[in-house]
C-alpha cells in the first residue's frame, strides 16, 4: 500500500526517480514494520485493525523527494553484518546508494528519512534545508 501511495502521490515524477523513491519507501517500510512488531512484543501490545503504528509521508520539490517513515520504536538498530546476496540487512545500504539517510528520535517513536536527489547531487545546504532540523544524517553519497 505504501509503494502505491508514493507512486500515486508522485505520479508526475520521471520513471527513474520514481523507481528510486518506491525502492527506498519499500526498504524503510520493511524496517518500520519490524520495529512496530518488536515494540508490540516488548510492551505486550496487540495492534488492532484501526491502529497506525507506522506512518509514511512523502514530500517533493524540483530538486529532491523526501520519504519519512515513522514507527513506534524510539531507537535505531545497527545494521547487522551480512553478505551481498543475503535476504536481509541491505536496506540502509540501498537507501544510502540511492539517496541520503537520516533519522529523528522521539520519546516514543523514530522517524527515518530518505532524501533522494533529482538530477545532480544535492549540496550540503540543500540537504540541510530538506531535512528536519533535529534529524541526524548518516551517510548517503547519492550521485
Amino acid at each position: 500500500m505504501a509503494r502505491d501511495f508514493v507512486a500515486t502521490v508522485l505520479g508526475g515524477t520521471p520513471d527513474d526517480q520514481l523507481w528510486a523513491v518506491v525502492q527506498c519507501t519499500s526498504e524503510l517500510l520493511t524496517n518500520a514494520l519490524a520495529a512496530a512488531e518488536r515494540r508490540a512484543d516488548a510492551t505486550c501490545l496487540t495492534w488492532s485493525d484501526t491502529d497506525t503504528p507506522v506512518q509514511v509521508t512523502a514530500c517533493t520539490t524540483p530538486r529532491w523527494t523526501r520519504i519519512d517513515v515513522r514507527d513506534p520504536e524510539p531507537c535505531l538498530h545497527p545494521v547487522r553484518p551480512h553478505q551481498v546476496l543475503d535476504e536481509g540487512g541491505r536496506g540502509i545500504e540501498i537507501i544510502s546508494a540511492l539517496g541520503h539517510f537520516a533519522y529523528t528520535i522521539g520519546v516514543d517513536h523514530k522517524i527515518v528519512h530518505t532524501l533522494i536527489p533529482v538530477g545532480d547531487p544535492l549540496t550540503d545546504g540543500e540537504r540541510g534545508a530538506a531535512l528536519p532540523c533535529d534529524a541526524v544524517a548518516i551517510g548517503g553519497d547519492a550521485t
